[in-house]
Protein backbone atom coordinates (compact mmCIF):
# COMPACT_ATOMS: atom_id res chain seq x y z
CA UNK A 1 0.00 0.00 0.00
CA UNK A 2 2.61 2.29 0.99
CA UNK A 3 4.31 1.90 -2.44
CA UNK A 4 1.55 2.37 -4.01
CA UNK A 5 1.17 5.60 -2.54
CA UNK A 6 4.63 6.50 -3.38
CA UNK A 7 4.08 5.65 -6.87
CA UNK A 8 0.91 7.07 -7.60
CA UNK A 9 2.38 10.33 -6.11
CA UNK A 10 5.44 10.02 -8.30
CA UNK A 11 3.72 9.67 -11.54
CA UNK A 12 1.36 12.93 -10.11
CA UNK A 13 4.71 14.86 -9.49
CA UNK A 14 6.57 13.58 -13.01
CA UNK A 15 3.40 14.64 -14.91
CA UNK A 16 2.71 17.99 -13.46
CA UNK A 17 6.50 19.46 -12.55
CA UNK A 18 8.18 17.83 -15.47
CA UNK A 19 10.11 20.64 -15.82
CA UNK A 20 11.69 20.72 -12.68
CA UNK A 21 11.70 17.23 -11.31
CA UNK A 22 13.84 15.65 -14.24
CA UNK A 23 16.59 17.97 -12.71
CA UNK A 24 16.63 16.14 -9.09
CA UNK A 25 14.82 12.78 -9.91
CA UNK A 26 17.12 10.29 -8.99
CA UNK A 27 17.58 12.77 -5.58
CA UNK A 28 13.99 12.11 -5.23
CA UNK A 29 14.09 8.09 -5.88
CA UNK A 30 16.49 8.31 -3.49
CA UNK A 31 15.09 9.90 -0.35
CA UNK A 32 11.70 7.49 -1.39
CA UNK A 33 13.99 4.65 -1.47
CA UNK A 34 15.03 5.18 2.28
CA UNK A 35 11.82 6.11 3.32
CA UNK A 36 10.48 2.75 2.30
CA UNK A 37 13.60 1.13 4.36
CA UNK A 38 12.56 2.29 7.36
CA UNK A 39 8.58 2.10 6.63
CA UNK A 40 7.67 -0.28 9.27
CA UNK A 41 3.26 -0.34 9.87
CA UNK A 42 1.51 -3.08 8.75
CA UNK A 43 -1.44 -0.68 7.72
CA UNK A 44 -0.80 2.96 5.90
CA UNK A 45 -2.11 5.86 8.79
CA UNK A 46 -2.06 9.26 7.11
CA UNK A 47 -1.36 10.78 10.52
CA UNK A 48 1.48 8.52 11.49
CA UNK A 49 5.06 10.48 12.52
CA UNK A 50 7.01 8.78 10.33
CA UNK A 51 4.78 9.27 7.00
CA UNK A 52 4.43 12.80 8.31
CA UNK A 53 7.61 13.80 9.01
CA UNK A 54 9.83 11.99 5.63
CA UNK A 55 6.79 13.21 3.18
CA UNK A 56 7.21 16.77 4.31
CA UNK A 57 10.77 16.48 4.73
CA UNK A 58 11.33 15.42 1.03
CA UNK A 59 8.80 18.13 -0.03
CA UNK A 60 10.65 21.01 1.56
CA UNK A 61 14.01 19.17 0.67
CA UNK A 62 13.25 18.69 -3.14
CA UNK A 63 11.29 21.79 -3.35
CA UNK A 64 14.60 23.57 -1.92
CA UNK A 65 17.12 22.01 -4.00
CA UNK A 66 15.15 22.45 -7.37
CA UNK A 67 14.79 25.83 -6.64
CA UNK A 68 18.66 26.72 -6.40
CA UNK A 69 19.39 24.28 -9.13
CA UNK A 70 17.47 26.44 -11.15
CA UNK A 71 18.57 30.00 -10.09
CA UNK A 72 21.57 29.52 -8.62
CA UNK A 73 20.16 31.50 -5.90
CA UNK A 74 18.44 31.77 -2.59
CA UNK A 75 14.25 33.13 -2.84
CA UNK A 76 14.32 35.85 -0.56
CA UNK A 77 17.42 38.01 -1.43
CA UNK A 78 18.85 36.51 -4.85
CA UNK A 79 21.63 35.74 -3.23
CA UNK A 80 23.99 33.81 -5.63
CA UNK A 81 24.86 30.04 -4.06
CA UNK A 82 27.36 27.77 -5.71
CA UNK A 83 27.10 24.21 -6.64
CA UNK A 84 29.06 23.31 -3.49
CA UNK A 85 27.05 24.47 -1.29
CA UNK A 86 23.84 23.21 -3.29
CA UNK A 87 25.43 19.43 -3.32
CA UNK A 88 26.01 19.40 0.57
CA UNK A 89 22.85 20.78 1.01
CA UNK A 90 21.37 17.48 -0.83
CA UNK A 91 23.89 15.12 1.04
CA UNK A 92 22.62 16.71 4.34
CA UNK A 93 19.00 15.99 3.96
CA UNK A 94 19.77 12.33 2.52
CA UNK A 95 21.77 11.60 5.75
CA UNK A 96 18.48 13.27 7.77
CA UNK A 97 16.64 10.93 6.17
CA UNK A 98 18.06 8.10 6.90
CA UNK A 99 18.64 9.16 10.66
CA UNK A 100 14.54 9.42 10.25
CA UNK A 101 14.31 5.98 8.73
CA UNK A 102 16.80 4.57 11.18
CA UNK A 103 15.32 6.31 14.11
CA UNK A 104 11.60 4.57 12.72
CA UNK A 105 13.40 1.01 12.59
CA UNK A 106 14.27 1.02 16.58
CA UNK A 107 11.32 2.28 17.99
CA UNK A 108 9.31 -0.43 15.84
CA UNK A 109 12.02 -2.92 17.47
CA UNK A 110 10.39 -2.62 20.98
CA UNK A 111 7.13 -5.06 21.10
CA UNK A 112 3.95 -3.18 21.34
CA UNK A 113 0.90 -3.71 20.21
CA UNK A 114 0.21 -1.17 17.18
CA UNK A 115 -3.07 -2.88 15.87
CA UNK A 116 -5.65 0.29 15.54
CA UNK A 117 -8.47 0.32 15.94
CA UNK A 118 -11.78 2.45 16.54
CA UNK A 119 -12.91 4.06 19.71
CA UNK A 120 -14.92 1.13 21.05
CA UNK A 121 -17.38 3.41 23.22
CA UNK A 122 -21.03 3.83 22.56
CA UNK A 123 -21.10 7.17 20.22
CA UNK A 124 -25.31 7.47 20.24
CA UNK A 125 -24.57 9.59 23.87
CA UNK A 126 -24.05 13.25 23.66
CA UNK A 127 -22.97 14.89 26.89
CA UNK A 128 -25.13 17.95 27.88
CA UNK A 129 -21.59 19.14 29.12
CA UNK A 130 -19.91 19.07 25.96
CA UNK A 131 -22.93 20.95 24.42
CA UNK A 132 -22.69 23.72 26.87
CA UNK A 133 -18.47 23.90 26.81
CA UNK A 134 -19.44 24.17 22.87
CA UNK A 135 -21.27 27.01 23.25
CA UNK A 136 -19.60 28.81 26.09
CA UNK A 137 -16.42 28.46 24.15
CA UNK A 138 -18.53 30.53 20.91
CA UNK A 139 -19.56 33.01 23.42
CA UNK A 140 -15.60 33.54 24.40
CA UNK A 141 -14.27 33.17 20.68
CA UNK A 142 -17.06 35.31 18.69
CA UNK A 143 -14.43 37.04 17.16
CA UNK A 144 -12.91 34.11 15.36
CA UNK A 145 -16.21 33.41 14.06
CA UNK A 146 -16.47 37.19 11.92
CA UNK A 147 -15.99 36.38 8.77
CA UNK A 148 -16.95 40.19 7.30
CA UNK A 149 -13.97 41.86 9.63
CA UNK A 150 -10.95 40.37 8.42
CA UNK A 151 -7.55 41.91 7.85
CA UNK A 152 -5.33 39.98 5.64
CA UNK A 153 -2.18 38.13 6.16
CA UNK A 154 -0.14 41.21 4.77
CA UNK A 155 -2.08 43.89 6.52
CA UNK A 156 -1.31 42.17 10.39
CA UNK A 157 1.26 39.87 10.11
CA UNK A 158 4.54 42.19 9.94
CA UNK A 159 2.91 44.36 12.97
CA UNK A 160 1.87 41.56 15.11
CA UNK A 161 5.08 39.58 15.02
CA UNK A 162 7.05 43.15 16.28
CA UNK A 163 4.42 43.64 19.25
CA UNK A 164 4.48 39.47 20.39
CA UNK A 165 8.35 40.00 20.58
CA UNK A 166 7.96 43.12 23.22
CA UNK A 167 4.55 41.69 24.52
CA UNK A 168 5.49 39.12 27.51
CA UNK A 169 1.96 38.15 27.83
CA UNK A 170 1.25 37.66 24.07
CA UNK A 171 2.50 33.68 24.42
CA UNK A 172 -0.27 33.36 26.92
CA UNK A 173 -3.19 35.02 24.45
CA UNK A 174 -2.12 32.52 21.76
CA UNK A 175 -2.42 29.82 24.15
CA UNK A 176 -6.20 30.35 24.91
CA UNK A 177 -7.07 31.02 21.46
CA UNK A 178 -5.96 27.67 20.02
CA UNK A 179 -7.12 25.88 23.00
CA UNK A 180 -10.18 27.12 22.51
CA UNK A 181 -10.72 26.59 19.27
CA UNK A 182 -9.02 23.33 19.05
CA UNK A 183 -11.79 22.68 21.43
CA UNK A 184 -13.98 23.95 19.50
CA UNK A 185 -13.84 22.30 16.49
CA UNK A 186 -13.77 18.48 18.08
CA UNK A 187 -16.76 19.51 20.34
CA UNK A 188 -18.51 20.63 16.63
CA UNK A 189 -17.69 17.18 15.14
CA UNK A 190 -18.29 15.26 18.08
CA UNK A 191 -22.06 16.99 17.60
CA UNK A 192 -22.51 16.38 14.35
CA UNK A 193 -21.35 13.12 14.72
CA UNK A 194 -23.76 11.97 17.78
CA UNK A 195 -26.72 14.70 18.41
CA UNK A 196 -30.01 13.30 17.22
CA UNK A 197 -31.20 16.83 16.79
CA UNK A 198 -30.83 18.24 13.40
CA UNK A 199 -31.04 22.05 13.96
CA UNK A 200 -27.90 21.08 16.43
CA UNK A 201 -25.91 19.04 13.79
CA UNK A 202 -26.58 21.88 11.74
CA UNK A 203 -25.63 24.75 13.30
CA UNK A 204 -22.21 22.75 14.69
CA UNK A 205 -21.62 22.32 10.76
CA UNK A 206 -21.69 26.49 10.30
CA UNK A 207 -19.61 26.89 13.16
CA UNK A 208 -17.09 24.79 11.36
CA UNK A 209 -17.54 26.21 8.44
CA UNK A 210 -17.08 29.88 9.77
CA UNK A 211 -13.83 28.93 11.88
CA UNK A 212 -12.19 27.40 9.06
CA UNK A 213 -13.57 30.54 6.43
CA UNK A 214 -12.08 32.71 8.43
CA UNK A 215 -8.44 30.94 8.79
CA UNK A 216 -8.73 30.99 4.82
CA UNK A 217 -9.46 34.67 4.63
CA UNK A 218 -7.15 35.84 6.75
CA UNK A 219 -4.95 33.81 5.04
CA UNK A 220 -3.69 31.85 8.46
CA UNK A 221 -2.06 28.46 6.84
CA UNK A 222 -0.81 27.50 10.63
CA UNK A 223 -4.52 27.29 12.01
CA UNK A 224 -5.68 26.36 8.50
CA UNK A 225 -3.73 23.27 9.32
CA UNK A 226 -4.46 22.95 12.78
CA UNK A 227 -8.05 22.75 11.80
CA UNK A 228 -7.23 20.41 9.38
CA UNK A 229 -5.11 17.81 11.51
CA UNK A 230 -7.96 18.13 13.61
CA UNK A 231 -10.78 16.88 12.14
CA UNK A 232 -8.23 14.40 10.19
CA UNK A 233 -7.72 12.67 13.06
CA UNK A 234 -11.23 12.92 14.74
CA UNK A 235 -12.54 10.88 12.05
CA UNK A 236 -9.42 8.35 11.37
CA UNK A 237 -9.10 7.41 14.41
CA UNK A 238 -12.69 7.52 15.85
CA UNK A 239 -15.39 7.20 13.07
CA UNK A 240 -13.75 6.06 9.80
CA UNK A 241 -10.03 4.85 9.53
CA UNK A 242 -8.85 6.97 6.22
CA UNK A 243 -7.87 4.66 3.27
CA UNK A 244 -4.70 5.43 0.91
CA UNK A 245 -6.67 6.14 -2.06
CA UNK A 246 -7.95 9.30 -0.46
CA UNK A 247 -5.09 9.62 1.63
CA UNK A 248 -3.61 10.32 -1.86
CA UNK A 249 -6.58 12.90 -2.86
CA UNK A 250 -6.31 14.31 0.20
CA UNK A 251 -2.22 15.16 -0.12
CA UNK A 252 -2.52 16.45 -3.87
CA UNK A 253 -5.68 18.57 -2.81
CA UNK A 254 -3.95 20.14 0.48
CA UNK A 255 -0.85 20.74 -1.54
CA UNK A 256 -2.80 22.52 -4.17
CA UNK A 257 -5.09 24.34 -1.84
CA UNK A 258 -2.02 26.24 0.33
CA UNK A 259 -0.33 26.69 -3.23
CA UNK A 260 -3.09 29.10 -3.60
CA UNK A 261 -3.60 30.34 0.01
CA UNK A 262 -0.22 31.44 -0.78
CA UNK A 263 -0.60 33.45 -3.32
CA UNK A 264 -4.12 34.90 -2.33
CA UNK A 265 -4.06 35.90 1.13
CA UNK A 266 -2.67 39.23 0.06
CA UNK A 267 -6.23 40.33 0.25
CA UNK A 268 -9.08 38.99 2.86
CA UNK A 269 -11.74 39.97 0.35
CA UNK A 270 -12.88 36.46 -1.41
CA UNK A 271 -13.68 38.23 -4.24
CA UNK A 272 -10.13 39.50 -4.27
CA UNK A 273 -8.51 36.47 -3.00
CA UNK A 274 -9.85 34.76 -6.58
CA UNK A 275 -9.35 37.81 -8.75
CA UNK A 276 -5.66 37.02 -7.28
CA UNK A 277 -5.34 33.73 -7.85
CA UNK A 278 -6.86 33.90 -11.60
CA UNK A 279 -4.38 36.80 -12.72
CA UNK A 280 -1.47 34.62 -10.95
CA UNK A 281 -2.81 31.40 -13.26
CA UNK A 282 -3.09 33.54 -16.30
CA UNK A 283 0.95 34.84 -15.53
CA UNK A 284 2.79 31.20 -14.52
CA UNK A 285 -0.11 28.41 -15.48
CA UNK A 286 0.25 25.44 -14.15
CA UNK A 287 3.96 26.14 -13.25
CA UNK A 288 2.65 27.93 -10.49
CA UNK A 289 2.15 24.39 -8.79
CA UNK A 290 5.25 23.27 -9.15
CA UNK A 291 7.76 22.46 -6.14
CA UNK A 292 10.08 25.58 -7.10
CA UNK A 293 7.45 28.06 -6.95
CA UNK A 294 6.32 26.90 -3.86
CA UNK A 295 7.05 30.25 -1.39
CA UNK A 296 6.13 27.64 1.72
CA UNK A 297 8.30 25.16 0.29
CA UNK A 298 11.19 26.32 -0.63
CA UNK A 299 11.69 27.55 3.21
CA UNK A 300 14.40 24.82 2.98
CA UNK A 301 16.40 27.22 1.31
CA UNK A 302 17.56 28.69 4.51
CA UNK A 303 20.00 24.98 5.08
CA UNK A 304 21.86 25.93 2.15
CA UNK A 305 22.09 29.64 3.45
CA UNK A 306 23.53 28.60 6.75
CA UNK A 307 25.73 26.17 4.83
CA UNK A 308 27.04 28.70 2.60
CA UNK A 309 28.12 31.00 5.08
CA UNK A 310 29.59 27.94 7.14
CA UNK A 311 31.61 27.66 4.34
CA UNK A 312 32.22 31.02 3.58
CA UNK A 313 33.51 31.94 7.08
CA UNK A 314 31.11 35.15 7.40
CA UNK A 315 29.03 34.36 10.75
CA UNK A 316 30.24 36.96 13.23
CA UNK A 317 28.10 36.06 16.09
CA UNK A 318 28.06 35.59 19.87
CA UNK A 319 29.26 31.93 19.81
CA UNK A 320 32.44 32.94 17.63
CA UNK A 321 33.08 34.45 14.33
CA UNK A 322 34.64 33.00 11.26
CA UNK A 323 32.19 30.80 10.43
CA UNK A 324 32.15 28.25 13.52
CA UNK A 325 29.24 26.38 14.29
CA UNK A 326 26.95 27.18 17.44
CA UNK A 327 28.42 24.00 19.54
CA UNK A 328 25.25 23.55 21.50
CA UNK A 329 24.42 27.35 21.86
CA UNK A 330 21.39 26.39 19.79
CA UNK A 331 20.24 23.84 22.46
CA UNK A 332 21.06 25.93 25.27
CA UNK A 333 18.71 29.06 24.27
CA UNK A 334 16.01 26.91 23.23
CA UNK A 335 16.13 25.59 26.88
CA UNK A 336 16.54 28.89 28.20
CA UNK A 337 13.24 29.58 26.05
CA UNK A 338 11.22 27.95 28.65
CA UNK A 339 11.90 31.10 31.08
CA UNK A 340 9.45 34.08 30.60
CA UNK A 341 10.48 37.37 28.92
CA UNK A 342 9.41 38.91 32.61
CA UNK A 343 11.85 36.94 34.56
CA UNK A 344 15.01 36.50 31.97
CA UNK A 345 14.20 39.67 29.27
CA UNK A 346 17.54 39.26 27.82
CA UNK A 347 17.16 35.58 26.55
CA UNK A 348 17.79 34.63 22.99
CA UNK A 349 14.92 32.98 20.81
CA UNK A 350 14.85 30.01 19.07
CA UNK A 351 17.25 28.98 16.26
CA UNK A 352 14.32 30.67 13.51
CA UNK A 353 14.58 33.70 15.35
CA UNK A 354 18.18 33.80 15.65
CA UNK A 355 18.51 33.11 11.61
CA UNK A 356 16.57 36.04 10.76
CA UNK A 357 18.18 38.00 13.22
CA UNK A 358 21.19 37.29 11.63
CA UNK A 359 21.43 36.80 8.43
CA UNK A 360 18.39 39.52 7.58
CA UNK A 361 18.00 42.28 10.72
CA UNK A 362 15.79 44.49 8.16
CA UNK A 363 13.39 42.00 8.09
CA UNK A 364 13.93 40.80 11.39
CA UNK A 365 13.26 44.02 12.37
CA UNK A 366 9.71 44.99 10.79
CA UNK A 367 8.49 41.68 12.14
CA UNK A 368 9.37 39.39 9.16
CA UNK A 369 10.89 35.87 9.24
CA UNK A 370 12.11 33.96 6.28
CA UNK A 371 11.34 30.32 7.75
CA UNK A 372 13.46 27.41 8.82
CA UNK A 373 14.19 23.94 8.16
CA UNK A 374 13.35 21.19 10.40
CA UNK A 375 17.67 19.80 10.16
CA UNK A 376 18.37 23.29 10.54
CA UNK A 377 18.85 22.87 14.35
CA UNK A 378 21.23 20.26 14.61
CA UNK A 379 23.61 20.82 11.20
CA UNK A 380 24.11 24.75 12.67
CA UNK A 381 25.41 23.35 16.28
CA UNK A 382 27.07 20.20 15.17
CA UNK A 383 27.12 19.91 11.03
CA UNK A 384 26.75 16.20 10.15
CA UNK A 385 26.58 14.34 13.88
CA UNK A 386 23.96 16.95 14.74
CA UNK A 387 22.13 16.19 11.99
CA UNK A 388 22.51 12.58 11.92
CA UNK A 389 22.07 12.41 16.15
CA UNK A 390 19.12 15.06 15.85
CA UNK A 391 16.73 13.67 13.20
CA UNK A 392 16.99 10.30 14.89
CA UNK A 393 16.20 11.17 18.46
CA UNK A 394 13.40 13.33 16.74
CA UNK A 395 11.81 10.45 14.51
CA UNK A 396 12.73 7.90 17.67
CA UNK A 397 10.84 9.69 20.43
CA UNK A 398 8.01 10.47 18.16
CA UNK A 399 7.21 6.69 16.85
CA UNK A 400 7.42 5.86 20.40
CA UNK A 401 4.55 8.07 21.10
CA UNK A 402 2.47 7.38 18.23
CA UNK A 403 3.18 3.83 19.24
CA UNK A 404 1.67 4.79 23.00
CA UNK A 405 -1.46 6.48 21.68
CA UNK A 406 -2.31 3.73 18.94
CA UNK A 407 -1.99 0.78 21.45
CA UNK A 408 -4.30 2.35 23.68
CA UNK A 409 -8.51 2.84 23.70
CA UNK A 410 -8.30 6.11 21.50
CA UNK A 411 -11.35 8.66 23.31
CA UNK A 412 -11.70 12.50 22.21
CA UNK A 413 -9.76 13.62 24.97
CA UNK A 414 -6.39 11.33 23.73
CA UNK A 415 -7.14 12.51 19.82
CA UNK A 416 -6.93 16.05 20.89
CA UNK A 417 -3.57 15.70 22.49
CA UNK A 418 -2.49 13.73 19.63
CA UNK A 419 -3.53 16.29 16.99
CA UNK A 420 -1.71 19.07 18.84
CA UNK A 421 1.44 16.62 18.70
CA UNK A 422 0.91 16.21 14.85
CA UNK A 423 0.40 19.73 13.60
CA UNK A 424 2.59 21.70 16.32
CA UNK A 425 5.48 18.37 16.86
CA UNK A 426 5.80 17.54 13.36
CA UNK A 427 4.00 20.14 10.84
CA UNK A 428 5.21 23.13 12.57
CA UNK A 429 8.56 21.62 13.10
CA UNK A 430 9.04 21.76 9.10
CA UNK A 431 9.28 25.65 8.99
CA UNK A 432 10.05 26.48 13.06
CA UNK A 433 12.65 23.72 14.18
CA UNK A 434 12.85 20.98 16.01
CA UNK A 435 13.45 22.23 19.39
CA UNK A 436 10.42 25.33 18.38
CA UNK A 437 7.65 22.94 17.81
CA UNK A 438 8.34 20.81 20.68
CA UNK A 439 8.16 23.19 22.87
CA UNK A 440 5.23 24.65 21.12
CA UNK A 441 3.61 21.34 21.03
CA UNK A 442 4.06 20.93 25.15
CA UNK A 443 2.90 24.33 26.14
CA UNK A 444 -0.60 23.64 24.22
CA UNK A 445 -0.85 20.04 25.39
CA UNK A 446 0.22 20.40 29.24
CA UNK A 447 -3.13 21.04 30.17
CA UNK A 448 -4.46 18.37 28.39
CA UNK A 449 -1.53 15.67 29.14
CA UNK A 450 -2.62 16.77 32.96
CA UNK A 451 -6.49 15.93 32.45
CA UNK A 452 -5.85 12.62 30.56
CA UNK A 453 -3.33 11.58 33.24
CA UNK A 454 -5.53 12.24 35.93
CA UNK A 455 -8.34 10.60 34.22
CA UNK A 456 -5.97 7.47 33.58
CA UNK A 457 -5.13 7.07 37.17
CA UNK A 458 -8.56 7.50 38.21
CA UNK A 459 -10.15 4.56 36.18
CA UNK A 460 -7.30 2.39 37.39
CA UNK A 461 -8.16 2.98 40.72
CA UNK A 462 -11.71 1.92 40.03
CA UNK A 463 -10.41 -1.56 38.56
Amino acid sequence: MVSLFFGVVSIALYIYFKANMLMIWPYYLIMVCIYLFGYRSEKFDILEPYNGISILHMLYALASASYALQHHALPYAGEFVNYNSISTFINVTIISQLSISLGNIVAYRKKTETKMSLSSKDVSQLSLVSVFLFFSLIIIQYKALDIFHVSSYAERVLAENVLKRKDNTSGLYDFINIISQVLMIFLALDIIRKASNKILKIFASLILFLLIARYVLAGDRASAVMAIVCILAYVNYLYYRIPVSLSIFLSLSGYTAFSLLSIMRNSSNFSKMVELGGEYFQKHGLDMFSLANSGELTAGTNLIKIIKEINGSSIDYVYGGGGHYLFGGNILDSILTFIPRFIYEGREGFGNERFVKIFYPETYAIGGGNGYFLPIDGYWDFGILGVIVLMFLYSYAFTHFYKKFISNEKTVLSVIIYSLFFSQGIIFAMRSGCYASIKQFLIYSFPLLIVFTIKKMIIRNKT
